[in-house]
């Protein structure tokens, strides 16, 4: 019973520190050698780069300067203060005596958060592939539909914490046909769209990230991933407009360009976030992609028929690791979008 009151008066301590209603945190502590080592896929803030500037008599509550902003930490919970935003880390921060370790995801946030909070306000809709009777890829006691929706959880939530306007085309396991969810981002009509999928392969070997954007081309080496994907239309009727054939032609020809450049920027800095094989992005007629009237991407995050890959797909860590390489290849996307625009490019 102590130890439980004493966890309520913390967490007291802790709101009336983020309130800015309580006493300051003045209590100053010495700086260490700078050193940054793992520890359960976690990073321990220390020395000159991450200095301990302030903590609180209990020290439960510790105040770092992170890249210059002031980041607010309680040992052992995930809520944590950058500036004057509350953002949940994927793990709670562990203490140890004056150490702190905190999930690397929160440099991410620390680095990028207010960059794109300025102007005018981005939107993302995610869409978690297949869902309710389309279980999508299943192989190793794992299905695609479960995998991807928790991921595209994930990366709600850390774009939301960076001032991101989030809709997702299923939030839960439910079947929604690829109709549907084109349809759903042709009437928000966000920035951009981004379709998460886990890949399958007849080969136990195949491994790796692939991003798609929307091309009537495709070789055999995407064959194979165009039709799983595109296998939901089994739940759906059939539908042959010309009109509408003719005015995704058009659009396609607007979008195409930028939804290959998303792509590679995803590509990119997925692969070297996740230190896997970099499979590119490539073109491929994927209809969800076909029908969205925006720039839009598919992502496939590794293979479920892959032993090593499903194992690490079925750690709740590494999707959340996946999460994080999503939104840093987005934030550079949206980086490089605003430096153009600033330019005049």
């Amino acid at each position: 019973m102590k130890v439980r009151i004493h966890h309520i008066f913390l967490w007291l301590l802790f709101s009336i520190a983020i309130s800015g209603c309580g006493p300051s945190l003045r209590h100053r502590v010495s700086k260490t050698t700078p050193t940054v080592v793992e520890k359960e896929e976690k990073v321990l803030l220390s020395g000159d780069r991450y200095p301990l500037i302030s903590t609180d008599s209990t020290g439960y509550i510790r105040e770092y300067l992170i890249a210059g902003k002031s980041v607010r930490l309680l040992c052992n919970s995930e809520w944590i203060l950058v500036e004057n935003h509350i953002v949940r880390l994927p793990g709670s921060v562990a203490c140890e005596g004056e150490k702190t370790w905190v999930s690397p995801a929160l440099f991410s946030y620390v680095k990028n958060m207010g960059t794109i909070r300025e102007g005018e306000q981005i939107k993302i809709m995610i869409d978690p592939g297949h869902g309710g009777k389309d279980p999508g890829a299943m192989g190793n006691g794992l299905k695609e539909k479960d995998i991807v929706l928790d991921i595209a959880r994930r990366l709600a939530r850390q774009l939301r914490a960076s001032g991101v306007k989030v809709y997702m085309t299923r939030d839960k396991d439910v079947f929604i046909s690829l109709r549907g969810r084109a349809r759903m981002a042709n009437k928000v009509m966000p920035d951009v769209f981004i379709s998460i999928h886990a890949n399958s392969s007849r080969s136990k070997t195949a491994k790796g990230i692939e991003v798609y954007y929307v091309s009537e081309k495709v070789d055999d080496s995407t064959r194979a991933v165009v039709a799983a994907e595109n296998a939901a239309l089994r739940f759906e009727g059939t539908e042959n407009d010309k009109v509408k054939v003719i005015v995704w032609d058009i659009i396609h020809t607007e979008n195409r360009a930028e939804s290959r450049r998303l792509a590679e920027a995803l590509a990119h800095n997925i692969a070297r976030i996740m230190h896997s094989p970099n499979r590119g992005a490539k073109g491929a007629p994927f209809y969800v992609l076909k029908w969205t009237n925006v720039p839009s991407v598919l992502i496939e995050v590794g293979f479920i028929s892959n032993p090593q890959e499903a194992r690490k797909l079925a750690d709740p860590a590494y999707r959340e690791k996946i999460a994080r390489a999503i939104f840093e290849g987005l934030i550079s996307y949206f980086e490089e979008l605003r430096r153009e625009r600033e330019g005049g490019g």
